[in-house]
C-alpha cells in the first residue's frame, strides 16, 4: 500500500505489517521474490525481506547431551558433529555419540571438514585425524604442528593451516608440498580456510585481518 505497509492475504486470513511491526517504511514501492523463495519488499526508507524458514532450536529436549563449544559440521547425511563438552561428538536422530582416543576425548577441536569419501577429519589441539567406520583414527605420518584449520577439496586434497610451517598440502596421508606464509606474502599466518568448489582454489583468512586478509589460491595440477 502507499501508507498503511505491507497486505498478506492467504487461507482467508488478512495479515498487515506497517513500521509499528518492524517493516521499514509504511510507504511500499516495490515487491520482489527471489528463486530461493524469499519475498523483498522496498520502502520509501529501506529494503525488508521475508522468510518462511524459522528458527529451529536443539537442546537438551531433542537428545543434544554436549552443547558446542568451538568447530562443527554438518554432516551429508544431515549428523552434526561439534566440539561439545565431552570432546568431539556426533548428534545424530536425537542420539549424541561421543569420540575417544585411547579412552581419552578428542578436545579442543579448531577445525572440521568431510572429504569426498564422507570422512570426518579433525584438527585438534592434539594433532589431525579423521573418524573412519565409527572410529577416530589419528594421523601419525603429518610432522608435528599446530594445525588451527583444514580443508577437504572436490580434488581430494586435504590442506593444513599450520601455525609455523605455513599451508600444508596432503593427498591421502602424504605429504605433496609445503608452503611458508611468506611466500604467500604474509608474515602472519591463516586462520581459516575454506575450498572452492566451483573454481577449485582455496580462500585463506589471516590473522591480522590486513589487507589482503584473504587470498586465493589455485591447486597443482
Amino acid at each position: 500500500t502507499e501508507d498503511r505497509g505491507l497486505v498478506h492475504i492467504h487461507d482467508g486470513r488478512t495479515d498487515a505489517f506497517s513500521q509499528s511491526d518492524g517493516l521499514s517504511g509504511d510507504s511500499v514501492n516495490a515487491l520482489f521474490e527471489d528463486r530461493e523463495g524469499n519475498f523483498w519488499v522496498g520502502t520509501m526508507t529501506g529494503l525488508d525481506r521475508f522468510r518462511d524458514n524459522a528458527v529451529v532450536t536443539f537442546s537438551a529436549r531433542q537428545g543434544l547431551r554436549n552443547f558446542p563449544r568451538g568447530a562443527f559440521l554438518i554432516d551429508r547425511d544431515g549428523s552434526i558433529w561439534l566440539d561439545a563438552s565431552e570432546g568431539l561428538s556426533r548428534w545424530k536422530n536425537g542420539r549424541t555419540t561421543v569420540y575417544r582416543w585411547h579412552r581419552r576425548p578428542v578436545a579442543h577441536l579448531f577445525s572440521l571438514c568431510q572429504d569426498n569419501n564422507g570422512r570426518v577429519w579433525v584438527a585438534s589441539f592434539n594433532g589431525v585425524g579423521h573418524v573412519e567406520n565409527d572410529r577416530f583414527i589419528p594421523m601419525d605420518d603429518v610432522p608435528g604442528g599446530l594445525v588451527i584449520s583444514l580443508a577437504c577439496d572436490a580434488a581430494g586434497n586435504l590442506w593444513l593451516a599450520d601455525l609455523t610451517r605455513g599451508l600444508v598440502q596432503l593427498r591421502g596421508s602424504r605429504v605433496v608440498r609445503q608452503i611458508p606464509w611468506a611466500t604467500l606474502g604474509h608474515k602472519d599466518y591463516a586462520v581459516a580456510l575454506a575450498a572452492d568448489p566451483l573454481g577449485g582454489g582455496l580462500w585463506l583468512g589471516f590473522s591480522r585481518g590486513a589487507w589482503p586478509s584473504l587470498k586465493y589460491t589455485r591447486p597443482p595440477r
